[in-house]
């Protein structure tokens, strides 16, 4: 995982599921990331709801953001 990055929660499904997180940085302690959640894949780039810590174990990459920062 990765700035970047887009994920969804996996509590309720191991493939992702609910809203979509862009992953802004590392966070404290080790394992948590800072993440800005949107409500759905399609209110990208600029809609976002709220802003969390999460740790990357309830975390599913849905797209990587490649080296020269694109998708």
């Amino acid at each position: 995982m990765k700035p970047g990055d887009l994920v969804q929660c996996n509590i309720f499904d191991d493939a992702g599921s609910g809203g979509y997180g862009l992953v802004l940085s590392a966070s404290r302690p080790a394992g948590f990331w800072t993440i800005q959640w949107a409500g759905s894949e399609s209110d990208f780039p600029g809609a976002f709801a709220s802003t969390h810590e999460i740790h990357e174990n309830s975390l599913v990459i849905v797209s990587e953001r490649e080296l020269d920062g694109n998708f």
